[in-house]
């Protein structure tokens, strides 16, 4: 596995502790309550931006960008061709 699949993997679980560590710092010094759930969400919405420009990773993504030939856990792969029954 390259070393940057690894980071696209963790990344926006990164982005969301840092986003949650940054609102309960802005806590500590912001009166008005309300701007924090704006603060959250916005690193939510980063969040959710980073894990789609990141692309599809993981076991379900196939490095040609087709359908994978390997079948889920538990099932049989099918063939690409139809057969007579």
């Amino acid at each position: 596995m390259p070393a940057n699949n690894s980071i696209a993997l963790i990344l926006p679980l990164v982005v969301v502790v840092v986003a949650a560590l940054v609102v309960l710092v802005a806590d500590l010094f912001i009166e008005r309550k309300g701007a924090l759930s704006w603060l959250a969400a916005i690193g939510l919405v980063v969040a959710g931006a980073v894990a789609v420009a990141s692309g599809p990773t993981g076991a379900a993504a196939s490095p040609s960008g087709g359908s994978s030939t390997t079948a889920w856990p538990g099932t049989r792969a099918r063939a690409s061709t139809a057969s007579a029954a």
